[in-house]
Order: structure tokens, then C-alpha cells, then sequence
């Protein structure tokens, strides 16, 4: 998506990952991209979204779930968000994910969602992402991508929750 700031195109052309929305013309991109989901990691909603509340209406929904920069939110909140994700591109809806430089909490994010999304593909002979294979990913789409080792541990942590959660364990 052109113009967004730092903005890759990823998952069948349906997730987008990019830094914080500031200007209306960024708006305008992700109703021209049919964005129909914005989930915002930012520890406050970005101001363009809450000044134009009446644009976004019946739209763009806005999930906000305040992250601190460099930090992690809990397991039930990525699994919360990987099902609105998945849920999303399912039914052919484009969503995007932005923190403040599309980066930590974005990559994190997509790099749960790989795996969330391996195992979920797994009934159908996928092979369950590795912790490291997803980081690679997301670091080979966007290269400043999980910025520390509290954000790589809990994608650990992520996975080993998910595998036991639906008995790959």
C-alpha cells in the first residue's frame, strides 16, 4: 500500500503491516485498499482515527490493544487477535496491523500469526512454523522487525502455548 508509513503487503495480499496512520490521506489509502479491520498496537489510538470517527463509520472497525513500545501483550490477547485475523482473510476482508513504526509489536504480531496460522493449516498437512522460521519470515518482509529478545521469547513462549493448547504436545 503505497504512502502508509512502512507498509508491506503480506498474506495474499490481505494483512497489512505498517507504522502509525497520522494524515487523512492515510485513511483514504485504507478504504481504497478495503481495509475493513485496523487493529492498532500503539498505547493510544492515533489521533487521525479518533478526529475522524464519522469517516470511519460503518467501515473500518478500529481493535486497539495499548502495547508499551519494546514490550508484549498477553497470550489471550494475540489469540484474540490471530482469530480476528484469521476470521478477516477467511471471508476475503483486508486487515491491517500498525504500532508507532510498524516494527516490534506489528512483526511480533505477524509472527504469532504464522504460527497461529500453521497450526490452524495443520489438519491439511502444513507443517507447523517454528519460532525461528517465523521470525525469519517476518524479518525478511520487513527487516527491523522484533527488535528484542523479550519480543522473540514470547513468540516462543506463543507457539509452546498454542501447540499444548490444541494437543500438539
Amino acid at each position: 500500500m503505497k504512502s502508509l508509513p512502512n507498509c508491506s503487503s503480506l498474506f495474499r495480499n490481505r494483512l497489512y503491516i505498517h507504522g502509525r496512520p497520522t494524515k487523512l490521506v492515510h485513511i483514504y489509502l485504507l478504504l481504497a485498499h478495503e481495509v475493513k479491520t485496523v487493529i492498532s498496537l500503539t498505547q493510544n489510538v492515533p489521533n487521525i482515527f479518533t478526529n475522524n470517527a464519522n469517516l470511519l463509520k460503518d467501515k473500518i472497525e478500529i481493535i486497539h490493544l495499548p502495547i508499551k513500545d519494546q514490550s508484549t501483550p498477553t497470550l489471550d490477547e494475540v489469540i484474540l487477535l490471530c482469530k480476528t485475523i484469521s476470521k478477516n482473510i477467511n471471508q476475503k476482508k483486508n486487515i491491517s496491523i500498525h504500532c508507532a513504526m510498524g516494527n516490534g509489536r506489528s512483526g511480533l504480531m505477524l509472527a504469532c500469526f504464522m504460527i497461529w496460522n500453521s497450526v490452524h493449516n495443520s489438519k491439511k498437512n502444513a507443517k507447523l512454523w517454528s519460532c525461528k522460521k517465523s521470525i525469519k519470515y517476518v524479518r525478511s518482509k520487513r527487516s527491523k522487525s522484533i527488535e528484542n529478545a523479550k519480543q522473540t521469547n514470547f513468540i516462543t513462549n506463543f507457539r509452546d502455548h498454542i501447540l499444548k493448547r490444541f494437543n500438539f504436545v
